[in-house]
């Protein structure tokens, strides 16, 4: 993902698809680290490891909701 973060690789990408990439991107890496504190869970001391692993999986809900929700457009401030 750092390779198609410059102006020039987004306009080759064209946004929609960089966008694409870096979700996916940015949920395997969500993965890999769940999946870390997970083998560490089963190995190691759980109440060690247990938070670690239940913050990573929480901000990942919430980033799911948040990507969920649909979009609004902006409403003018003041009416």
């Amino acid at each position: 993902m750092a390779l198609t973060s410059t102006n020039a690789a987004q306009r080759w990408m064209g946004m929609k698809h960089w966008k694409r990439l870096h979700v996916i991107g940015s949920y395997g890496i969500w993965a890999e680290f769940a999946l870390t504190y997970i083998s560490h869970v089963k190995k190691g001391p759980v109440d060690f490891y247990a938070p670690f692993l239940l913050f990573t999986l929480v901000l990942l809900v919430i980033r799911w909701v948040g990507h969920s929700k649909p979009k609004s457009p902006l409403s003018p401030v003041g009416g």
